[in-house]
């Protein structure tokens, strides 16, 4: 989301009191009736499916919730997600009437809204192309490519990931089992183009990382 956008978002929900959850907090599962509009004040949320047989598969959308609760308010349509906070967070909750009523009083936001979607929408397509049709080590390399450039903190030429990641998680992200994930990763460290601070990835080179995404 464009800085812009969120400006104007951060003024409408901010008369409404957040709601806290603390990390590793359930905050929604599937089957969930969505009532109003969410939008996240600080922190991250995972959201994730589950196969018959338990195993996660997440998605790669820790900060659009907003996104996810308008289309299915909008489509009167349920929740199919978990939705896990992965760091303490503070979520507004705010009725759809009222939003409607602030971004129609707003001109331009609703357009600014759409191609802020079809932004996200076009690089979910090219994340999709390189896990489909990449090797376990391009997945791995793609994901954290496409994590540092919407959730990293850039210090120097270094880009760090704002929040802890597990190998569990991302081989939730790439379809590919852990221990896998785990040896794509050893592989990235030792050519000296990521290295990890506790359970948050570095990038020491992007444009490094970004070659090694190619299939």
């Amino acid at each position: 989301m464009n800085q812009q956008i969120k400006n104007k978002l951060d003024v409408f929900f901010g008369q409404y009191q957040p709601i806290k959850y603390k990390k590793r907090q359930l905050i929604n599962e599937p089957g969930t009736k969505v009532e109003k509009i969410s939008y996240i004040k600080s922190g991250y949320i995972r959201l994730y499916t589950t196969s018959k047989d338990g195993e996660e598969f997440t998605l790669n959308f820790f900060n659009s919730v907003f996104y996810l609760s308008l289309i299915n308010l909008v489509s009167s349509s349920e929740n199919n997600y978990f939705m896990e906070s992965i760091t303490p967070v503070e979520l507004y909750e705010a009725p759809r009437e009222e939003l409607i009523e602030f971004i129609n009083k707003e001109p331009g936001l609703m357009f600014e809204l759409l191609v802020d979607v079809l932004d996200t929408f076009r690089n979910n397509l090219v994340n999709s192309q390189y896990l489909v049709q990449g090797t376990a080590y391009s997945k791995v390399a793609s994901i954290l490519v496409s994590l540092a450039n919407n959730y990293g903190t850039k210090k120097g030429d270094k880009v760090t990931i704002n929040f802890a990641t597990t190998h569990r998680v991302l081989a939730s992200l790439t379809g590919i089992a852990r221990e896998t994930t785990s040896l794509q990763i050893l592989k990235l460290k030792d050519k000296g183009i990521i290295q990890t601070k506790g359970s948050h990835f570095v990038i020491n080179d992007i444009e490094e990382l970004k070659k090694e995404t190619e299939v």
